[in-house]
């Protein structure tokens, strides 16, 4: 999850430039920069007019990199970075600089490769290893980065960074009480970064911790309130806890300040649909389906099992059918196609469990619960209320509690229970 954006670009920069020789200057320069009268547009017009007097003026083309990033025009930032780094190839800050940009434009490998450098020419520079354990992070080296940001912390503890860096790739590889303990660390030296509790806040929710999840983005939206993700966030910890009407508010909200949040739309409907409100999920799914830019096979699903439970399931049929045979992604036989070939008739019950016996064990456990629910609810809109209720408890007995399909069958077998 990115880490670096937005509010936390001065931390970071600060921070890659915290120690060596020539750091004051930096550091100074980082501020004059920042002042009111030294926007960045305006510093990137004087810089360009001294570089056209003066080609070699490796400070102009720093200053200008700095003014690029602060402008997130990253590629920009490179070549001027490369450029100060022909003229002065021994400055291990400009290879933090350019790896700074290289890891906001994705480019991990490059920022591994400057930081490596900065190392090589200053290895007590824990900018440099914080950067990189950033840039391994998000390359899906968790080990390598969490060694990284062990040695940033060791050479300056000061930065908040990287603590939330490393926490993150804990949180990557299922630490979760780890991550929980650095985002802490960081929250103590940042107060008031409503980014930090929101990660927090999800470190939390993966730990089974949901109303100390709740906690933290009830803060950050305390701290950012028209903080979208946020509230996305606090609605699906919201639904966890049962808390279905306050789960509806707050994807409302996100709702009213991204308008066109497809997946937002899918998650209030499945609130809905718990709820039994089975119009408004289905207009809420099919609005989701409708704004989104990738394969919506689940909403799909869903919207299908609204439909037939308002008793339209000619319509359903005739949605879910057009849907399976225009997909873009996915194959005929994959779990979608299996799972709303079932729901059609299409597809037998022994394959629909055939299906979900395959793919990782992680996999095979929501697929199963997924499958389970889907036969409750064929049985359960045939009439068949008392096998229904035992597929619906053979979905709840995998504990996959964060599934929807999971959170329909309890609510299933509470309208069930004599």
């Amino acid at each position: 999850m990115q880490i670096l954006i937005a509010v936390g670009i001065l931390l970071a920069i600060m921070m890659g430039l915290s120690a060596g020789a020539g750091s004051i200057y930096f550091l100074r320069k980082f501020a004059k920069q920042h002042a009111d009268r030294d926007k960045p547009e305006n510093i990137i017009a004087d810089r360009t007019r001294r570089i056209a007097k003066d080609p070699k003026d490796g400070e102009a083309y720093a200053d200008r990199g700095l003014a690029w990033i602060q402008e997130r025009k990253y590629d920009e930032a490179i070549a001027d970075y490369t450029k100060a780094i022909e003229l002065d190839p021994q400055n291990h800050h400009l290879y933090i600089w350019r790896a700074f940009a290289r890891n906001y434009r994705g480019d991990y490998d490059g920022a591994i490769s400057d930081t490596t450098r900065a190392i090589e020419l200053n290895p007590k520079s824990a900018g440099a290893y914080s950067n990189r354990g950033y840039a391994r992070r998000f390359k899906g080296d968790a080990d390598g980065a969490i060694a990284d940001l062990d040695r940033a912390i060791e050479l300056d503890p000061k930065p908040a960074n990287p603590y939330s860096t490393r926490a993150s790739a804990k949180s990557f590889k299922g630490d979760y009480a780890g991550a929980i303990a650095d985002y802490t660390r960081a929250l103590t030296l940042t107060p008031k970064d409503p980014l930090l509790y929101e990660e927090r806040g999800l470190a939390r929710r993966s730990n089974g911790e949901l109303e100390g999840a709740i906690a933290d983005f009830d803060r950050a939206i305390e701290l950012r309130p028209n903080y979208s993700s946020a509230y996305r966030r606090r609605g699906l910890a919201r639904r966890l806890t049962g808390d279905l009407p306050g789960s509806l508010a707050d994807f409302t909200r996100v709702i009213e300040l991204e308008p066109k949040d497809w997946r937002t739309y899918g998650y209030r409907g499945t609130s809905q649909m718990l709820l039994h409100h089975w119009t408004e999920a289905l207009a809420d799914y099919r609005r989701s389906i409708e704004l989104a830019d990738a394969d919506t096979g689940y909403a799909h699903l869903h919207a299908w099992m609204a439909g037939a439970r308002l008793g339209n399931t000619e319509a359903a049929n005739r949605e879910l059918t057009a849907y399976l045979s225009q997909r873009k992604k996915g194959v005929p036989g994959d779990w979608i196609s299996t799972a709303g070939g079932y729901l059609l008739g299409t597809v037998t019950e022994e394959n629909l469990f055939a299906t979900a016996s395959s793919g990782s064990e992680k996999i095979q456990r929501n697929h199963a619960c997924q499958a389970w629910c889907y036969a409750g609810m064929k049985r359960l809109l045939g009439g068949d209320k008392t096998t229904a209720a035992d597929d619906f408890r053979k979905c709840v007995a995998t504990e996959q509690k964060t599934i929807n399909e999971y959170l329909i069958a309890q609510a299933e077998l509470k309208t069930l229970a004599p």
